[in-house]
């Protein structure tokens, strides 16, 4: 099979998934769903009555309060609603006694109903904050860009350098992993620089870019740590020990592939280690830019704005206006890696985000559409300001085009 047809299947299955995704959880809040006593809340050691019942309207908000009870002290307790939506079952009586963990009712959610609300109540101008934000870590990205060129004799426009980035994204929607060698070839063809050079700069960004999300995962255990496991746990089997499954999964990955290299079965060893080889190649070679400080100052300052872009949104809707800023950190990490996981995150993306969410108290429903939201502003940039760029790049340089080049 040859690489086209490669990228063209993998393009295949990674939006198949995402639809598939976008399918599933959309069926999954039509499902009836059940509104449990909170165990924490409602003890196990006591027995609670159910005194009066306030689920009978055709549509209840999150934080309305479905039921009050009592127990044998006669202390009150109440159930607050953490979904939005109809009420399907309508067989609760007052009187009746529960233990805690016992459903109370059931909620059908129409969720598209309440994206488009979500829609309709936005305020877009902390969107279009987003955007700005995330125009200047693209602008900041292709200055950083143009100085990895310094060493090798070359100085592309700021210009040229920056339409090239913002077609990448355009381009890396389409296909995964085209907008690298498209912008590549936008340098070869107007600033006569070979590909091949372009390309090994490629490797120096894409370690630094390691390096710093690995710096956004050390953040996010350093300042929401209990928000990063209970993230990876809400996906693990319920009642299951998350460190064992992750720490056995590894052990037994690690051994079949130690085993496989023995036995020399393992031909991407070589693959791998030149593919860390090449990482540490383009982290070190950051010595020989004539600023480095400078370098370094523009990658800190994309990765912040990049956390920036997403913390900003949380004012862009009530429900989340009072998330703390600290839940960028989730966001951002788990978010790229739907990403890279589907094309586009398409579906993913809003998944986790409202995944993410619920630990901070926000309805998983809103969460949901939360995430419909910002994926969709930039989704929109990617896409436009791609376009802009790329009939920018041809207007401006219709007198310089030069035939592709990979000497």
């Amino acid at each position: 099979m040859n690489k086209s047809a490669a990228s063209i299947l993998k393009l295949i299955i990674s939006l198949g998934l995402g639809f598939l995704i976008i399918f599933l959880v959309a069926n999954n809040f039509k499902k009836p769903l059940k509104v449990k006593l909170d165990k924490k809340q409602f003890g196990n050691e006591s027995v609670w009555t159910l005194q009066q019942w306030n689920g009978e309207a055709d549509y209840i908000n999150v934080g309305d309060t479905l039921a009050v009870f009592v127990n044998e002290k006669e202390e009150p307790n109440y159930l607050v609603s953490i979904y939005e939506g109809t009420i399907v079952s309508k067989d609760v009586r007052t009187g009746a006694t529960v233990v805690g963990g016992d459903v109370v009712s059931k909620v059908k959610v129409d969720i598209w109903k309440i994206i488009k609300e979500a829609f309709k109540k936005t305020n877009y101008w902390w969107i279009f904050l987003s955007i700005v934000i995330a125009l200047t870590s693209h602008w900041s990205r292709a200055v950083r860009w143009q100085m990895l060129f310094e060493p090798l004799g070359y100085k592309p426009k700021i210009g040229n350098a920056f339409g090239a980035v913002l077609v990448m994204y355009m381009a890396n929607l389409a296909f995964p992993r085209l907008g690298e060698v498209l912008r590549c070839s936008i340098l070869a063809r107007y600033e006569k620089i070979p590909i091949q050079k372009s390309l090994g700069t490629m490797i120096t960004e894409r370690a630094i870019d390691v390096i710093c999300l690995l710096g956004v995962v050390g953040l996010c255990l350093i300042l929401q740590r209990q928000i990063f496991i209970e993230f990876y746990n809400s996906f693990m089997p319920e009642g299951g020990n998350s460190k064992f499954i992750i720490l056995g999964g590894l052990a037994v990955a690690g051994l079949i592939a130690l085993l496989l290299y023995k036995t020399g079965k393992l031909p991407f060893a070589a693959q791998i280690g030149n593919l860390v080889k090449g990482l540490w190649s383009g982290i070190i070679s950051i010595k020989d830019l004539k600023r480095p400080g400078v370098f370094i100052m523009h990658t800190a300052f994309i990765w912040v704005q990049y956390y920036l872009m997403i913390a900003v949104c949380l004012k862009a809707l009530p429900e989340t206006s009072s998330v703390t800023f600290l839940a960028g950190f989730p966001m951002l990490f788990f978010g790229g890696i739907a990403m890279v996981a589907v094309q586009g995150g398409l579906g993913l993306y809003p998944y986790f985000i409202s995944k993410i969410l619920v630990m901070y108290g926000v309805a998983e429903t809103v969460g949901y559409a939360f995430g419909w939201v910002i994926w969709s502003g930039q989704t929109a940039l990617v896409i436009v300001a791609g376009l802009i760029a790329y009939f920018l790049l041809i207007a401006f340089n219709k007198d310089k085009a030069l035939p592709t080049t990979v000497e």
